[in-house]
């Protein structure tokens, strides 16, 4: 009984902050600044290495710019503010949904006038930098993420574009 009760707290933390996320897309040679404020314009307070694990995600929000920013907590900093395209849940794979790196893919779910926007990085906020037609074919996927609010994006190159992400609920594997 006085197990149960030392872990109680540890277990109210957890289901108060939720899954454990990670930090990506940062060099190993590299931090990602934590900030006192959503926005880099902030004054920075801490910095959490390239393969910072465990990291709980207390809010998220966006900026006047467009940009989601999340109010995270690690053992190691003070709570502060990160750019929410660095950090992805943790437990999840790449390769989660059947997404397989040696398959080709195809665009679907847009109208045959429209284009699927291919982004500079994973959300609706990020630079459009390329599109690609709503019959296109032979995407390659580079691999997979998930934003702070669940949603998954693929990072896809194509021949008629560089390389760039969209989301993966507009692209499915192609079928011989």
């Amino acid at each position: 009984m006085k197990i149960l009760f030392r872990l109680l707290p540890l277990l109210f933390i957890s289901l108060a902050y939720g899954e454990s996320y990670r930090v990506v897309d940062i060099r190993s040679d590299d931090t990602l600044s934590v900030r006192v404020d959503a926005g880099v314009s902030f004054r920075k307070i801490d910095e959490l290495a390239y393969d910072t694990r465990n990291i709980k995600v207390i809010r998220c929000k966006l900026t006047y710019n467009g940009r989601e920013w999340c109010r995270v907590r690690h053992p190691s900093i003070y709570t502060g503010w990160v750019s929410a395209r660095y950090i992805t849940p943790q437990y999840r794979s790449y390769n989660s949904d059947n997404l397989s790196y040696d398959r080709r893919y195809r665009v679907v779910n847009i109208r045959s006038d429209d284009t699927l926007n291919v982004r500079s990085d994973a959300g609706i906020y990020n630079r459009k930098v390329d599109e690609l037609y709503y019959n296109a074919r032979n995407i390659k996927v580079l691999r997979c993420k998930y934003t702070p609010r669940g949603v998954k994006w693929c990072k896809v190159s194509h021949p008629s574009i560089y390389s760039g992400w969209v989301s993966a609920r507009y692209i499915r594997e192609m079928r011989y």
